[in-house]
């Protein structure tokens, strides 16, 4: 992991660059994950929120919080020890008024805590949802964290990269 918060000089254009394409563009954190691996891109991401928090909140598109969710991922991804860190970063990601959105995280969090419960009644309110784009509810996603906990695992990697099926 980098050491207090400093990116190495061939880092410093990942800060320049716009809030969307740092998330979501290739070119953005996920090459970093790519070349050096998820801890890395994880300080990164947390540098490059401290360092445009203007820039963030002015380009709408909750990228804020898309970018917690997604340092959430990376830490769940790396593996159990580090679920308690990643959860934090879940609960920075709900958005207002995003209803299947936020089920979605509520599901995540129930499944790293091994909560079946939780991740069933989320599938049910995205199902049950008035919202008209229920995709952000993800719930192939949330069908794999069923299988996994079925199966006595909660293993975040496996589930998320699983072959999705409806639900």
């Amino acid at each position: 992991m980098l050491k207090d918060m400093e990116i190495p000089k061939r880092y410093s254009e990942y800060l320049k660059m716009k809030p969307e394409d740092f998330d979501q563009s290739p070119k953005g954190w996920r090459m970093l994950e790519k070349e050096k691996g998820s801890l890395e891109a994880i300080d990164l991401i947390i540098k490059y929120i401290s360092s445009n928090e203007k820039d963030i909140n002015d380009c709408g598109h909750n990228t804020k919080e898309f970018l917690n969710f997604h340092i959430g991922q990376l830490y769940a991804m790396s593996g159990e020890k580090y679920f308690k860190k990643s959860i934090g970063f879940f609960k920075k990601s709900y958005i207002k008024n995003q209803e299947c959105w936020n089920t979605y995280v509520d599901a995540t969090i129930g499944f790293l805590n091994m909560d079946k419960k939780i991740v069933e009644r989320s599938i049910d309110c995205i199902k049950k949802s008035k919202e008209n784009n229920k995709q952000s509810g993800n719930l192939p996603i949330l069908n794999n964290f069923l299988r996994e906990i079925d199966d006595g695992r909660n293993n975040y990697y496996a589930a998320y990269n699983m072959k999705r099926v409806d639900v």
